[in-house]
């Protein structure tokens, strides 16, 4: 499946529940970058990226985040 990540880009913890129902309705997942993680709009286990889970989803929407580098290791 696919996953739909957020990054503090996306601008607020409201947004970041938007993206949760895109997600939702594409039919795969959220997660967030670790600002997102780090200000309280998902919990931990969402975390995506180098520092966090490994993923290796069909497809990947990533929306407002920043470090290319680390989704692309993640």
């Amino acid at each position: 499946k696919g996953v739909v990540v957020g990054g503090r880009g996306v601008g607020s913890g409201e947004n970041m529940e938007r993206l949760c129902r895109l997600a939702e309705l594409l039919g795969g997942a959220a997660g967030g970058s670790r600002p997102v993680i780090y200000d309280g709009w998902l919990p931990m286990d969402r975390m995506v990226g180098a520092s966090a889970a490994i993923l290796a989803p069909e497809k990947c929407l990533v929306l407002g985040a920043s470090g290319a580098a680390a989704f692309a290791v993640g």
